[in-house]
């Protein structure tokens, strides 16, 4: 029970210590460990908990479980070296329409239907709880530097993310981006300057080929932030 309880705080806050108990004692009887350890015991938990619907709100509760799920995981996972200033601007302004961001290990991102980053930032004290009710959310969690952190994105943003941390070059994520939503240049360089402080990537793959002019563009400016630390956006 103690694992669990520490591994889904947010779900034991929300069904209280009687109903958390009760749910957990059902799954364990369905999913025994079958391990020496009991760091993976959880893992289960968010399918079990969608098939419960006898649970209240059991949508927001799975959301919520596939959360804290994914904070576990990554809190596991190998640690990977991050993408260093000077690795970027070794790369050649006309190298970045072919380039590909290698995420680190120690990264998820997903979607949900209710804000259950904010319910769990509550639980932590970080925030005010949320209304539960549905709203699509987009977040990615990651570990940097042994520290966990959650990042809420807004969906281009994560579509962006998503496509650029399964393989897609820097010009096909941005091509795909502005094919389907109008992004500005000052959003644009807000997230990838974000993304490169989080240390969300550990390495950059590159040939050789033209860049297009909003990627040059992003470049540059990126590069001016790094070095002068005044970001003039245009």
């Amino acid at each position: 029970m103690e694992a669990l309880e520490n591994d889904y705080p947010a779900v034991r806050h929300f069904l209280g210590e009687e109903g958390f108990y009760g749910l957990i004692a059902r799954y364990v009887d369905a999913h025994p460990s079958r391990s020496y350890t009991l760091n993976r015991l959880g893992d289960h938990l968010p399918d079990y908990i969608a098939k419960q619907t006898d649970l209240a709100k059991h949508e927001f509760l799975h959301d919520l479980a596939r959360l804290e799920l994914a904070v576990t995981t990554v809190f596991d996972d190998e640690e990977t070296p991050v993408l260093t200033a000077e690795r970027v601007a070794a790369v050649a302004p006309d190298a970045w329409e072919r380039a590909r961001l290698k995420p680190i290990a120690a990264l998820r991102l997903l979607s949900f239907h209710y804000p259950v980053s904010d319910y769990l930032g509550a639980v932590d004290e970080e925030n005010p709880f949320p209304r539960i009710r549905k709203q699509d959310t987009w977040v990615v969690v990651y570990r940097n530097k042994f520290y966990l952190h959650r990042l809420s994105l807004p969906r281009p943003a994560f579509d962006l993310l998503n496509r650029l941390i399964n393989g897609a070059t820097v010009g096909e994520a941005l091509q795909s981006l502005h094919g389907g939503r109008a992004v500005s240049q000052k959003k644009l360089f807000g997230w990838f300057r974000d993304w490169m402080a989080a240390g969300l990537f550990q390495s950059i793959e590159h040939g050789n080929g033209l860049i297009p002019e909003p990627v040059g563009l992003l470049h540059a400016q990126l590069d001016q932030c790094r070095h002068s630390g005044v970001c003039r956006l245009s």
